[in-house]
């Protein structure tokens, strides 16, 4: 299946926002001796420059290895193709390690999915924002470390100075996940991909980082690539959604459009699992039956097929391409109205 991305002059409902990112057809398959498992599957996106734009889906979906994919960060024994990672105009498939290096950090920055794992255990907070700031902003000692403040302060951390001399375990993990935010931005990048950013936070701690997102994108004027399960969170930060599933794009689109006029089962399946406002308390949610498939490279026909309650004979023989439903609007189903780009 090709998935087809929205067209710059489709952005934000047809807003010309010219394309930070544009990546066409990216697959990561992990070859096995009697199946190729197959984790992302020619999926296809933009990110405007200043633009945030979310990817959702459950776990297992393939959203945040496309994130890695893009990064050149995915587990060894991969095998990753694209047609382009066209990035400011650099191809970023083409170039060599070395290249890549000076991209990672500097030009595009990656908030991990588990702050605990992903800082250090044994360096002290300072030195983490600072090394990074070493290699990605060429500042060093006593200006790391001014800058290293200002960017804890960025985030809103209480106490900056006992927190920069304090190690990940003294912190407690929305203060860890401040840290990791307050990393991003050490290069100054034009894209940071923020990778479920708000896993196992509590409600509130979790508004206090949309909001911290929010607000260091505003001062960075960087893109975000916003990764995560929760569709719920989605529409107070992001300018547009994807919607992937067993590693393809199933619904692409506005986040008004997509959440006022769901058109995949799956996209209406997830929207159905959040509570909305206003909703009474003794409002019962509808969980999604079944689990995912397995991301086999022989699957054909729709993957959501076998959870889908509206599923027909064709679901199961064919796989669905995405087509426009709306000028910026596109979802993979057979049931859905439009017309394939």
């Amino acid at each position: 299946m090709t998935s087809v991305g929205l067209r710059p002059n489709e952005l934000a409902g047809g807003a010309v926002l010219e394309p930070l990112i544009d990546v066409r057809n990216l697959s990561v398959r992990f070859p096995r001796v009697n199946e190729e498992l197959v984790a992302v599957d020619e999926v296809s996106f933009v990110v405007g420059r200043r633009e945030m734009v979310a990817i959702v889906g459950e776990s297992g979906s393939g959203k945040s290895m496309t994130g890695l994919a893009t990064m050149r960060l995915t587990p060894f024994g991969s095998a990753v193709t694209a047609d382009q990672v066209l990035f400011d105009g650099i191809d970023l498939s083409k170039l060599g390690e070395r290249q890549m290096r000076d991209v990672r950090g500097r030009r595009i920055a990656m908030i991990f999915q588990n702050p605990m794992s992903a800082l250090n255990p044994v360096l002290t907070i300072e030195r983490q924002i600072t090394e990074s700031l070493e290699r990605h902003a060429d500042l060093g000692g006593a200006a790391a470390r001014a800058r290293a403040l200002e960017l804890l302060e960025l985030v809103e951390v209480a106490a900056p100075q006992r927190v920069l001399a304090g190690y990940p375990h003294q912190l407690s993990g929305g203060m860890r996940q401040r840290g990791m935010i307050a990393i991003g931005p050490t290069g100054d990048p034009d894209l940071l991909i923020a990778d479920e950013p708000t896993t196992a936070l509590d409600v509130t701690v979790q508004a206090q980082i949309l909001d911290l997102l929010a607000k260091v994108q505003a001062a960075t004027s960087m893109a975000v690539l916003f990764i995560t399960h929760d569709l719920g969170i989605v529409a107070g930060v992001a300018h547009r959604v994807y919607v992937m599933y067993s590693g393809r794009i199933l619904e692409q689109g506005t986040v008004l459009d997509v959440f006022t006029d769901p058109v995949q089962p799956y996209t209406r399946a997830l929207l159905n699992t959040v509570r909305q406002l206003g909703d009474p308390a003794t409002t019962r949610l509808s969980p999604i039956p079944g689990q995912p498939p397995a991301t086999r490279g022989d699957l054909v026909g729709c993957p959501f097929s076998p959870r889908c309650p509206v599923v027909v004979d064709r679901c199961t023989l064919v796989t669905p391409e995405l087509r426009l439903v709306a000028p910026a609007h596109s979802a993979a189903c057979h049931l859905a109205g439009g017309k394939t780009p």
